[in-house]
Order: structure tokens, then sequence, then C-alpha cells
């Protein structure tokens, strides 16, 4: 086809399906510079090698990119071809039919037919390991897409961070005030939006590894773009703080000469500086004209190559009291963070860990709500946050006398209790249902469970009761009728929680009195203590 830039978006609708054209319209909106669509490589004898759906690039790359909605024999399909086009007499092929410049690959296969998890590519890891192979899902697309809807051609910043894509060294010198945190050197200065917008991405979190942002809040970007357009807002108060990749600066300042004027090298390329904290005022200008971009300007402070539990441990300072932030995501990156057994944190990292687990596999498999860019609320009944309290504030998980664990490090004996319980709800309990979903297995049904299991526990540490917790979940089967799942559902809350376990165990008390008649209600009669405080 015609030189980069020259297929118009005409050219997209005329692709062969429909899908090859979404995704390509995708690309083309992020200012990609397109080669070629749907080209089939011949070899010299004219036999067909393949077809690539989409050739585009930037800077100095070229992207091969296979779009496909089929569901089967997908993982042969990618392992194909990936192999075929990165065989370097094909590759020859299509440089020379498509007139390409001499630029390095990177090969793409975007798969519409599953999003991520829903498949194991342990089968491509040899191909995937190679930097300029790609596996993206259709969840992946979906979530650029929304980007792009949002803030326009800057989640362009997004996709190559997502890739992976190498950036070039471009700069400009302006004046900065230099200072230390710890013995890590900041720079604090004013930059033009614009250039911002070009050098900054923000390390999303996709699933539940890498990053540390949470998802776009579209409606939030959408009302700070509309007071800024209406003079609501004439400047921000606070800094936007970032990481930089690499060094900004060759000065030979100390600590002790700080704080101190400077010279840095602002970044003009992309992918330059990480966004540690206000995503959203910086990508709130995105939906302004280039003019109202070159003429504002917003506070940066720039930490030069902050190493990364750093910059999470700061994120999670700032972000972890304030109200808009998912306290789920906060949750989830605790788990990275070096904790030691004295902080209430590493607990809450152990039950973290649980969760991860319980949500691979078992009756809680992708049920657990983590605040990931990707996760839909509304789809998952479970929400992290509440599930660590529901393992941390009922004592399973804790610094002194836990019920499930032997030492502080231990995961797998609540993992292997919690499993246990999940199971049983999830044998026994199943057909209680609300808005059509398992009651018990929703958080309003989780904590009433877990409440009354640390009920049990108590009573059964001081042989009060010997029946164990699978027997328990049976029990609660033969005295559940519809009054009691009645007064169940009204049950809101942790006070709720322990009000319905309470009223369960009564009920226990009345109904299975040989098993359950020395039932104790009130812990603080019970002691319960397992091993000395350390």
């Amino acid at each position: 086809m015609s030189p980069a830039n020259s297929i118009t978006l005409k050219d997209l609708e005329k692709m062969k399906n429909p899908y090859e054209t979404d995704v390509a319209k995708l690309f083309y909106h992020l200012n990609l510079d397109f080669y070629g669509l749907n080209e089939e490589i011949f070899d010299k004898k004219r036999n067909v090698i393949g077809e690539i759906d989409i050739i585009c690039g930037f800077d100095d790359y070229i992207f091969f990119i296979e779009v496909t909605s089929k569901k089967d024999d997908i993982k042969i399909e990618a392992d194909h071809w990936f192999s075929r086009w990165s065989d370097d007499k094909n590759i020859s092929l299509v440089k020379s039919k498509v007139n390409l410049p001499d630029y390095k690959i990177k090969r793409i296969f975007v798969d519409l037919a599953h999003n991520n998890g829903d498949i194991n590519l342990a089968s491509l890891k040899h191909i995937l390991k190679e930097d300029n192979n790609h596996y993206i899902y259709k969840d992946d697309i979906d979530y650029f897409k929304n980007n792009f809807n949002t803030i326009g051609k800057v989640a362009r910043n997004d996709f190559f961070n997502y890739i992976k894509l190498p950036r070039k060294r471009l700069s400009r010198p302006i004046d900065a005030i230099k200072f230390y945190l710890d013995n890590i050197p900041a720079y604090s200065f004013i930059a033009r939006v614009d250039e911002l917008l070009e050098t900054c991405y923000i390390q999303r979190r996709f699933n539940k590894d890498e990053g540390y942002q949470r998802a776009l809040d579209h409606s939030r970007i959408l009302s700070i773009s509309q007071d800024i357009k209406n003079r609501k807002i004439l400047a921000f108060p606070n800094s936007i703080l970032v990481n930089s990749v690499n060094k900004i600066s060759n000065d030979t300042l100390k600590k002790s000469d700080c704080p101190s004027t400077t010279t840095i090298q602002l970044p003009q390329s992309y992918c330059e500086f990480k966004v540690v904290d206000g995503q959203h005022r910086l990508l709130g200008f995105t939906r302004l004209n280039e003019r109202t971009l070159k003429n504002s300007y917003l506070p940066v402070i720039a930490f030069e190559k902050m190493p990364s539990k750093e910059e999470l441990k700061m994120f999670i300072d700032i972000n972890s009291k304030q109200k808009k932030v998912d306290s789920n995501l906060v949750f989830l990156l605790k788990k990275e963070f070096p904790w030691t057994p004295n902080d209430k944190e590493y607990y809450e990292k152990i039950a973290v860990l649980v969760a991860l687990d319980l949500d691979k596999k078992g009756s809680l498999k992708n049920k657990i709500y983590f605040g990931t860019a990707k996760e839909i609320r509304k789809e998952k009944p479970v929400k992290l946050s509440s599930f660590v309290y529901i393992l941390k504030n009922n004592g399973f998980i804790r610094k002194n006398n836990p019920i499930w664990q032997k030492d502080h490090d231990d995961v797998d004996t609540p993992n292997k209790e919690t499993r246990k319980v999940i199971n049983s709800i999830r044998k026994i309990l199943e057909d209680y249902k609300l808005y059509g979903k398992s009651f018990f297995l929703q958080l309003i049904g989780l904590r009433i469970i877990f409440r009354l299991i640390k009920v049990m526990e108590y009573n059964r540490f001081n042989q009060n009761i010997t029946v164990n917790n699978e027997e328990i979940i049976e029990d609660l089967r033969k005295i559940m009728n519809e009054d009691i799942f009645e007064e169940l559902k009204n049950s809101y809350g942790e006070g709720g929680a322990n009000n319905s376990a309470n009223y369960l165990c009564e009920k226990f008390i009345d109904q299975i009195p040989d098993k359950y008649s020395k039932l104790e209600l009130n812990l603080r009669k019970i002691r319960y203590v397992k091993r000395e405080k350390k």
C-alpha cells in the first residue's frame, strides 16, 4: 500500500471484517502511522505465506497486527502467526511488498474472543517472553478504546507503556529547584501541560500485577475539564508527582547543598515520566484545545529514578486515607511492600494473598473485586477490602493469637480453612438466593458466616463444642427456614453480621441442643490464647 499516513478512515471501512476495522480505527485515532491493511504476502513462487491484518507503527518501530475473533485452537493459531512473522525472510518479503522503512518490528496478536484470565497461555510463554511479541485480549482493546473516548490521543502513552515501546531520548533544559526526599533527589518546576501530556504515562494495574494506578474515573476527568473551560479552576495548588525513569540532571548538588536552583532536562519524548499522583488533574486537560494546552502550566515534582518500592509506598501514603481512592486497589498494593510483623498492614497483606488464591480457583473464582483498571464492580459480588476485614477483624489473621495462623508468616492455614468454609457454603447453601445469586457467597452472607465461624472457633477452643466448621454449615442448613432467611437478608454491615451470627447461635442452641447447648455468645467471657505476644 501507500506510504505512512496516506491511509484514510474510508480505507479502514473496506477491511475484510468489521472487527478488524474496529481495532484499526482505535490505532488510527491514536495517531499511529499506517502502512498496510489486509496485506497478503507471497513467496517468490507466488505461494501465499500469510496475511497481516494491520501494518502500522510509530517512530522507528513497525507493528504487525493480527486481529481474530476465533475461539477454537486460538493458541495454535497464535503460535503459527508469531512464528511466521518472526522469520527474517518473511519480514523481508513484507518490507519489500509494502515498501516499509527498515525499522524494528513488533508483533501484536489481538484476541477478541477472550478476556484476560479466560485462557492459559503457558504454551506460548517461549514466544511472549520476547520483548517484541505481544498478546492482547478483548478487554485490553476495550480499555484503550474507553480511555481514548475520554482523554483522546494521550491514551496512546498508556498503550506504548503496555507494549513496552522503547523511548527516544529528547529533552530541553528548564530551571528547577532541587531537594531530597531521604536520599532520593527531587526537582520542583513548572511545565507546560502539552509537554506533560506527551511525556507522562500512568502505569495502571490491568490485572493483579504490575502498576498501581486505579482505573480512570471518566466522569471526574470530564468534570475537571469542564471546570477548566468555565474558568472555575484557574490553578491547582498541589503538584503533579512523577517519577523519571531516566536521569534528568547532571548537577553535583549534594543533600547538604539543597534546596538549591539547578537546571534539568525536561523530556520531550513519550513515557518518560511515570505519574505517581495527580493523574486526573493532568488528564482533565486532554479534552481542551491545543492552544489552551500550550498556554496552561502545572506545578510538578519529579523524583529521579525513585525505587519502585518507595514509589509504591508514596502512592499508598498519599491515597489510603482519601475517600475517592478505591480502597480495594490500596489493599491489593499492600502485598507488594515489605511490611514487618509489627505493622498492621502485614496481616492485611496475608489476607490479600488468601483472597488472590481464592480468586484463581474454586467457588470464589473471578468473584472478588480488586479495583484494577478493567474490572467492573457490579460483576463481582465480593470486594477485596471487605474480604480482608472479614478475615482480619474476626481474628482469623492477626498479630496476637490468630485463629487460623500457626505463625506470623502462615498463609497456607488461613487459605485452607477459608477455602473449606467457602466450598461448604457452595455445596450446602447454594440454593439460598438473593437477586438471583447465592446469598451466602455475597458480601452480606459471607460476613454472617465468618462471624458465626469465629464464635464457634472460640467455643471449640474452650471445649464448649466439638463440631468442625463443615458440620456447622451442614447444621445451619438443617435449621434454615424462610423466616430465618428473611431475618438474615436484613443484616447490614459488621454490626448486623454480629447480630445475625448470635441469632443463628440461639437457633442452634434451641434446635440442636445436643451439640450446641453450651455455646457462649459473649466472647469476652471466653479466654482465647494460643500463643504469647511476640
